[in-house]
């Protein structure tokens, strides 16, 4: 991987929301989602997957997030 593409994809993940990072893989750029809750029995983390767009990406992060909004409450 040449240093021009490893510079695009950290400019890209800057971008993106927290969790979702933009990784070069089998000729394309793809988004990974991973996130973590933290409950009164410690962290867990999440490997929500790899996905081809950013909205893909996003919505699975929105939908954990909603999910376990709502479970906690």
């Amino acid at each position: 991987m040449s240093a021009t593409l490893k510079e695009t994809l950290k400019t890209i993940s800057k971008k993106l929301a927290p969790g979702i990072t933009a990784q070069y893989r089998n000729g394309r750029i793809v988004f990974l989602v991973r996130t973590s809750r933290t409950t009164e029995n410690g962290t867990f983390k999440a490997n929500l997957g790899t996905f081809i767009s950013i909205d893909e990406a996003v919505r699975a992060l929105v939908d954990w997030k909603t999910n376990n909004i709502f479970k906690s409450t």
